[in-house]
């Protein structure tokens, strides 16, 4: 039994899964066992506490502060030839790396013209890219980090190989609250 899944993916002759608090696990397939997931990269540390900074969601069920929230670790995808080089992506939300003041978060029903205060967010979302060596994920570079002025609509199980194009294709939501108060996937400019 595994909590809070956000991806899956079939590697080789392993399943790996994300869960949103930042672990991701791996599974032989060639185990008769349903249960012997092992830790193959724990991300807790840069991911932090789910539920920071969220208020309660009465309208939507959840009346107590913290206990919604759809940032974690959101995605994993393996190269093609991941057999040989070990080369694998993920993409998470780092919940601590946040301005002094984010937004108002919840401006459920109200449309703006008015442009996202960029030096206000909720978090960083991240695209890194590791290396199996030794049998263990080593950091490599981070590919892409964007702000988030809100912690919802970040994109869950978006992250993909894509063969056709022979690169990574990343879908990110469009970052802003519902209705998109800050009409920010319309604007070319976000």
């Amino acid at each position: 039994h595994v909590d809070l899944v956000t991806d899956l993916n079939v590697v080789g002759d392993s399943l790996f899964v994300c869960t949103q608090p930042g672990l991701l696990l791996r599974k032989s397939l060639l185990s008769q066992s349903t249960t012997d997931y092992s830790v193959f990269l724990d991300l807790r540390g840069k991911v932090g506490a789910l539920g920071t900074n969220i208020p309660g969601l009465g309208g939507l069920g959840y009346p107590t502060p913290g206990t919604y929230d759809e940032r974690g670790l959101l995605g994993f995808t393996a190269s093609p030839r991941f057999a040989s080089n070990g080369t694998f992506w993920v993409w998470y939300s780092a919940i601590n790396e946040h301005s002094a003041s984010p937004p108002g978060f919840f401006q459920w029903l109200v449309s703006t013209s008015a442009p996202w205060d960029m030096s206000q967010y909720d978090h960083v979302d991240y695209l890194v890219e590791y290396q199996v060596q030794h049998g263990a994920p080593v950091f490599q570079r981070t590919v892409l980090k964007l702000k988030r002025p809100y912690f919802n609509h970040t994109g869950f199980q978006s992250l993909v190989w894509s063969a056709e194009f022979g690169t990574l294709l990343l879908g990110l939501g469009d970052g802003g609250s519902e209705y998109d108060p800050n009409n920010l996937a319309q604007d070319d400019d976000q």
